[in-house]
């Protein structure tokens, strides 16, 4: 995985990781101190869990619909104790 993005000055940031989808922790390039995990939950859907110098900081679960055409995530944001502080929502659907 890599992503890549420039800012409104023209800043350029990029970073990525690879993945085998077995849940294990991988280094994070362009982001010191981070790892991230992915892992299938079933046929549709996948865990992503991200750690920052050895704390997990956010749990991303992507959902694919039956069709294939929509991909819905669930963004949960964890504090240093492990409790959830955000939960956040993204939908995205393919253009024919």
């Amino acid at each position: 995985i890599t992503v890549a993005s420039v800012n409104g000055r023209g800043e350029s940031n990029a970073w990525g990781y690879m993945t085998l989808f077995d849940g294990a922790f991988r280094e994070v390039w362009g982001q010191t101190g981070s790892d991230t995990a992915v892992e299938f939950i079933d046929e549709r859907s996948t865990r992503i869990t991200n750690r920052r110098n050895g704390q997990v900081t956010q749990v991303i679960i992507n959902t694919l619909s039956e069709d294939g055409d929509t991909i819905y995530n669930e963004y949960v944001r964890l504090d240093a104790e492990g409790k959830i502080t955000r939960v956040s929502h993204a939908v995205y659907v393919r253009r024919h």
